[in-house]
């Protein structure tokens, strides 16, 4: 049973380069996003009276990249699994 299911998913993204493709775009989306979001908020200097705040306006800034790239990552593993399924339908047939 499992055996089977292993090999009609790698026969589906064999013939179906879109599936694998979303899951690349999302793990490289994802690696992107963090890498982005960390050198953009690494160099931020603020200065006069804001300093004090810094280290919170940090915190919070790379908790929104975090959450883009997640966001960025989740959605393309849902395309990536729509185009699946369609592709092994068109495939396989209804099973």
């Amino acid at each position: 049973m499992i055996r089977d299911w292993f090999y009609d998913l790698l026969e589906v993204i064999n013939f179906s380069s879109r599936s694998a493709w979303m899951f690349i775009i999302g793990m490289v989306g994802f690696m992107g996003m963090i890498l982005l979001g960390e050198q953009i908020v690494t160099n931020l200097e603020l200065s006069g009276t804001v300093k004090p705040l810094e280290d919170g306006i940090k915190e919070r800034l790379f908790r929104h990249y975090d959450k883009a790239a997640l966001v960025i990552l989740i959605s393309s593993w849902v395309a990536a699994y729509k185009f699946y399924r369609k592709d092994k339908k068109r495939l396989f047939g209804d099973y």
